[in-house]
């Protein structure tokens, strides 16, 4: 990926490889937690089987395929919608669930301008224009999208390009998609220019000693309030979001520091070694000592930050 902008502003600029005009992500894995992010791109993301909730701008929507072998979903994310995903709990629990997700991203300007304007695209410019929130593609079109999505991500040259504009085609005829409509939130720009706030405060404080009655008061909430609130936005609450970021960020140090891990749990915020281990290991499922002998190897010498 080039000209990221640091995870912390939670903009992304460029998503799309260097390479290509039209971004691919593909993964087999369960999606976990996703934070509160927008990026300039439009998204289109397919996931074969659903576990958990979207946030999407000002709306919540839920997906649960336990009760059935296939739920498949597809949503498109109009350009600077921020969202955030977070997987079902109990999901997260089970290492033998698998899905299959990708994910395409790509700007106007990718094609250029002018050719959006041709006649032949304008059901298609008229809908990203419009594309401001997000849509789900119909349930009797997802497979068909999907087939695309799944030959974009193994295309080169001109064949990624006429799978990318079959899927533009399919997508831009109204029946085929309808504005995700869940379970509305007030105040949108009060609540997401809250949230990325708090957020922002916690990526630039998270190795301070932070006690959450000062932070609730900083933003003129109750303890209560502030706790409702963060959860509802985020899926976790306060002290799992704070340990979280904790951990990751003392994981980029194991990775590419020679600190001693002593050292690295207290600059990243852990008040002794125990609670950093513990909470490593409820994250991680491993010792930050197993963590760095499996990984460091393998990535140092590597600027991790342009993986992002």
């Amino acid at each position: 990926m080039k000209d990221c902008q640091h995870i912390d502003t939670l903009i992304l600029n460029q998503l799309t490889p260097e390479r290509h005009s039209i971004g691919a992500i593909k993964d087999t894995n369960i999606v976990e937690n996703v934070a509160w992010h927008q990026h300039r791109e439009t998204e289109i993301i397919y996931m074969e089987q659903a576990y958990g909730t979207f946030l999407l701008g000002d709306n919540l929507i839920s997906f649960d395929s336990e009760d059935r072998e296939e739920f498949s979903i597809i949503i498109l994310l109009g350009s600077l919608l921020a969202h955030s995903f977070f997987n079902d709990s109990k999901v997260a629990l089970d290492h033998s669930k698998k899905s299959n997700v990708i994910s395409v991203l790509f700007h106007e300007a990718a094609l250029g301008e002018p050719f959006f304007n041709l006649p032949e695209m304008k059901n298609v410019k008229q809908l990203l224009e419009k594309a401001s929130g997000a849509y789900l593609v119909v349930k009797d079109n997802v497979q068909e999208l999907a087939n695309l999505m799944e030959e974009l991500c193994e295309s080169e040259g001109v064949n990624r390009l006429v799978c990318f504009l079959k899927m533009l085609g399919l997508i831009a005829t109204p029946t085929n998609i309808e504005q995700v409509r869940g379970q509305s939130m007030a105040s949108r720009e009060h609540a997401n220019d809250l949230l990325t706030n708090i957020i922002r405060y916690l990526h630039e404080n998270y190795q301070k000693d932070l006690v959450l009655g000062e932070i609730a008061r900083m933003h003129n909430m109750s303890v209560s309030t502030f706790c409702s609130f963060f959860k509802r936005y985020t899926g976790q609450t306060f002290i799992e979001y704070l340990n979280r970021l904790r951990i990751s960020k003392a994981c980029e140090r194991l990775l590419t520091s020679d600190d001693d891990i002593t050292s690295i749990g207290f600059a990243c915020g852990f008040n002794n070694l125990s609670n950093f281990n513990r909470r490593f290991k409820q994250f991680k499922k491993e010792s930050p000592r197993n963590y760095r002998s499996r990984y460091s190897p393998c990535i140092r010498g590597v600027d991790v930050l342009k993986k992002i």
